[in-house]
């Protein structure tokens, strides 16, 4: 079968738009009609008007694109595909927090279930974390920062604002050793390194740049004469090098087996047979609806004012 033919086909009939992460496999990226991280995908999410989402990435970003689009039919190609970062916080632990904190703002990184969205005033995601805790009002006496430890303290470093962090990581960038810099660097004396803000402190205070994955794209795209590394998911070097073909990842190891269970035939599986329709309560879907329309609001409000 030619997926790719059976898929368009599909989304014709249907009125479907497929939206997809850079962390895919190259074949996924291809058929996607919308390649992004997760704030691309989230504002993205905001705009669409197609009858049916059929979302290629991990379980948190279709939920967020669910909340986005209460009206409409929200697929994910794969049920297995879940994030254990998210995982590491609840609803509960919000909660938990709020009768622990005297006045607590909680920010909460996109990379989170729609539970503990709902439980926050305000998502970030590694594009504008910076700029929104920079923006919360000084009378807030705690701000926590969930579930991210590592995104948490590069925020807290670029801000000045102090931070209560949760002890959450992404384990394909936590596990990334500072050493493997290092060898780099001694390989390759002209190498520009960039490392996604989900990176352990010890590797962020050794690489040239600290970027999201848009970010490193747009870099490799401004950037074609330079030899870059990246240190993050291999998938988004696909995209790096439509730009520049002197762009390799840090580890070949730095792999997300989540985001790489999802194949063209769960894409057509889904769309198909309109199967893993993503479902949330109503009293999810609005109390999730501002935080996450307020990130896009702040984001773009400091964009037009540069």
């Amino acid at each position: 079968m030619n997926y790719f033919d059976e898929i368009n086909k599909l989304k014709t009939q249907k009125n479907a738009l497929i939206l997809g992460h850079y962390y895919l496999a190259d074949d996924v990226q291809d058929i996607a009609d919308y390649i992004g991280d997760s704030y691309g995908l989230a504002k993205k999410a905001s705009e669409i008007d197609s009858d049916i989402i059929v979302f290629a990435g991990v379980k948190f970003m279709a939920e967020t694109a669910k909340i986005l689009n209460s009206d409409k039919k929200v697929l994910l190609a794969n049920m297995d595909s879940g994030c254990p970062l998210a995982d590491m916080v609840t609803g509960e632990d919000i909660r938990n927090a709020r009768k622990k904190y005297n006045n607590l703002f909680v920010v909460c990184y996109v990379n989170s279930n729609a539970e503990v969205k709902a439980e926050s005033d305000v998502c970030v995601t590694s594009r504008n974390a910076a700029i929104i805790v920079k923006n919360i009002d000084k009378k807030y006496e705690n701000i926590l920062f969930v579930p991210d430890k590592n995104l948490g303290h590069y925020v807290q470093q670029i801000t000045g604002r102090k931070l209560i962090l949760w002890d959450g990581f992404c384990c394909v960038h936590e596990n990334l050793s500072d050493k493997k810099i290092d060898e780099i660097r001694k390989n390759d004396s002209e190498a520009v390194i960039l490392a996604h803000p989900e990176c352990r402190k010890e590797v962020l205070e050794k690489v040239d740049h600290a970027f999201s994955t848009s970010g490193m794209v747009n870099f490799a795209k401004e950037n074609t004469d330079l030899r870059i590394y990246t240190a993050t998911e291999t998938g988004v070097l696909k995209s790096m090098k439509n730009y520049n073909s002197n762009v390799f990842g840090v580890s070949e190891k730095m792999i997300c087996g989540n985001m790489k269970k999802i194949t063209l035939q769960n894409i057509y599986d889904v769309l198909k047979n309109e199967i893993n329709n993503i479902e949330l309560s109503d009293e999810i879907m609005e109390k999730a609806y501002n935080p996450i329309k307020k990130m896009i609001e702040m984001t773009e409000s400091e964009a037009v004012s540069k």
